[in-house]
């Protein structure tokens, strides 16, 4: 009665827009569990879109593309800080000292040298 447009979107990537999908109704739709309705702003805020997940698939991992190699990287860099940052703040609970962190940054290559 509405005459409203009834289409179907598939093969959508998280992070991304696909033709008419907007990122916004993406992170929406990948909210969404499966067999679920919920409802996004569409490409302007006055429009609206109604939607259905009816189909959920989960790419397999490469670890030798490009974003299996990033995956990596991040994962590593966070590992290792989260490390140092636990050993930082063990030696001055333990020890009574203070770790400069700009200098720790620059001695682990991570800052730029102080010119002061």
């Amino acid at each position: 009665a509405e005459n409203l447009k009834i289409e179907t979107a598939s093969d959508l990537k998280r992070g991304g827009s696909s033709g008419d999908i907007s990122p916004n109704m993406t992170q929406a739709i990948f909210h969404t569990a499966k067999d679920a309705f919920d409802s996004s702003v569409g490409a302007s805020p006055t429009q609206w879109i109604v939607f259905q997940v009816t189909d959920i698939k989960t790419p397999k991992f490469d670890a030798n593309s490009a974003d299996g190699k990033h995956i990596e990287d991040t994962l590593r860099n966070q590992v290792s800080d989260d490390l140092i940052g636990q050993y930082v703040g063990w030696l001055e609970n333990n020890l009574g000292t203070t770790i400069n962190p700009s200098v720790l940054a620059q001695a682990m290559g991570n800052g730029t040298p102080d010119t002061n």
